[in-house]
């Protein structure tokens, strides 16, 4: 996912608001290195210490006139800083102005959807203010931008002085997809500013998205916002016989022969029609915390009949050939990230770029009475008849597979959700931890650590709430482990 040369802020156009999401906590050094400071405009080359210090203050300076105005939705923060997120403090001052909401309030969930909303302001000599929408599989990492390949889509609509329910209801599961976000990081009014700016524009033609949101969903429910495997429904081609899926994604759950039998179901497809394009064990993207099936999902694949092909690798020792695409060489390392899926009956074709890897985690998990389980949040855009590049792969023979199972099997932090707020007067914590996890909360003060007392518990020893006194505007910022 590259810089495109037309987004608002070439065009002379401030940024009025924004919201991001990820699936861990935002890379501090990306935020204040690089992606802030182009979407405002803030010249990040330093020559020198003063013009750093120049460069530190004009950043400052924007983000409070953006005081809460820029939202990062994640799942819960990491667990404790490395050497590198050590050194990343030095640059945590911007969420004194950027608001930061973990998921996972009420219940447990995983935020993996990569959804940007921009809201532009009218450029110079125009009335016109603009949305801007990225639905990618890009996390707010570095590595997300320089080690990986990825998959977006992007748009740019003219708003409107005044919403309407008739534009806001053309978005499909979209609105719907951020309330239960708000919900999830314990806000239900947080995101209200971006779903008003989707009932002032209009939602592109041929295009419909596909969301997931944690919880478990009848068939009854799920006819009123179709969730997971029920949005693909959605999107499934028209036309007679059994469509044909194919799936190019670098992270593949576990999989049974039933399970992957009602997931087929939804699309109208049978396991026979699945192709899904993998690596072979030579291929450099085998390596270890990159592409990832595991071996008893294989043997169902196979037994099944569905098709692995083959994702050639076919460089040459200088680095020349194709890799990925024709314009990724060999000596190219960065990998895929990508997760698009071609869904195909007769001439009638829809294209998927989404978050949701090939997992149950993603799209549900289907129990005997048709009831869907949902662990993560995924968002997704399908395009009608968009060309597939796939098409010419031989079936793979000797594939990379592993007993891992991606990023479903995520281990659990002993905080699974927190909150801290200040007024400027008081500051307010919650969270939400393990049933019987020791809590201990410290307030960074600037020149050590002290205790936060005065913890309240819900009788399920989850919930956990405090309030205290907090009037420096200098150092506002707060620790909880």
């Amino acid at each position: 996912m590259g810089v495109d040369a037309n987004l608002g802020y070439r065009e002379g156009r401030q940024l009025k608001a924004a919201l991001f999401t990820t699936y861990d906590r935002a890379d501090e050094r990306l935020l204040a290195e690089h992606l802030l400071p182009l979407l405002l405009r803030v010249r990040a080359e330093a020559e020198s210490e003063i013009e750093r210090q120049h460069f530190i203050v004009e950043l400052d300076r924007r983000l409070k006139q953006l005081h809460d105005k820029i939202v990062v939705v994640s799942s819960t923060t990491r667990e404790e800083p490395g050497h590198e997120e050590a050194a990343e403090a030095a640059r945590a001052w911007i969420w004194r102005s950027i608001r930061h909401l973990s998921v996972g309030c009420e219940h447990n969930a995983v935020q993996h959807a990569k959804l940007w909303l921009l809201h532009w302001g009218a450029g110079a000599g125009e009335t016109t203010e603009h949305l801007e929408i990225v639905v990618s599989s890009t996390n707010l990492t570095r590595s997300a931008f320089r080690q990986q390949l990825q998959a977006a889509w992007r748009g740019c609509i003219p708003l409107s002085q005044k919403g309407t329910q008739a534009r806001l209801a053309d978005w499909g599961v979209l609105p719907e997809f951020l309330r239960s976000l708000a919900t999830s990081a314990g806000d239900n009014s947080c995101l209200n500013g971006f779903i008003g700016l989707l009932s002032r524009a209009s939602a592109p033609e041929g295009v419909t998205f596909v969301a997931s949101v944690p919880g478990r969903f009848t068939r009854k429910a799920l006819r009123q916002t179709a969730w997971g495997a029920a949005g693909l429904e959605k999107i499934t081609p028209s036309g007679q016989g059994r469509v044909s899926v194919s799936v190019l994604c670098p992270f593949v759950g576990s999989w049974s022969g039933v399970a992957l039998k009602r997931w087929c179901d939804w699309v109208e497809s049978s396991p026979e029609r699945v192709s899904l394009i993998w690596i072979d064990k030579t291929h450099p993207w085998a390596s270890p915390g990159r592409w990832q099936l595991p071996s008893s999902t294989f043997k169902a694949f196979t037994a099944a009949r569905a098709k692995l092909l083959h994702l050639r690798w076919e460089g040459d020792e200088h680095g020349n050939g194709d890799g990925f695409h024709e314009a990724h060489r060999s000596a190219d390392e960065r990998w895929s990230h990508a997760k698009v899926y071609s869904l195909r009956r007769g001439n009638s074709r829809r294209l998927l770029v989404t978050s949701a890897n090939f997992s149950s985690a993603a799209w549900g998990r289907e129990d005997g009475d048709g009831t869907l389980t949902i662990g993560n949040f995924e968002l997704g855009v399908c395009v009608e008849q968009a060309s597939w590049g796939f098409d010419d792969l031989d079936l793979l023979k000797d594939l990379s597979c592993s007993d891992c199972g991606g990023p479903e099997t995520r281990r659990e932090a002993s905080i699974l959700w927190a909150r801290a707020e200040w007024d400027g007067r008081v500051v307010d914590i919650a969270c939400r931890c393990k049933a019987g996890a020791l809590l201990r909360a410290e307030l960074d003060r600037g020149d050590g650590w002290t205790p936060i007392p005065n913890w309240a518990a819900d009788a399920d020893t989850r919930h956990h709430k405090t309030r205290f006194p907090w009037k420096d505007s200098n150092r506002p910022r707060s620790g909880c482990d």
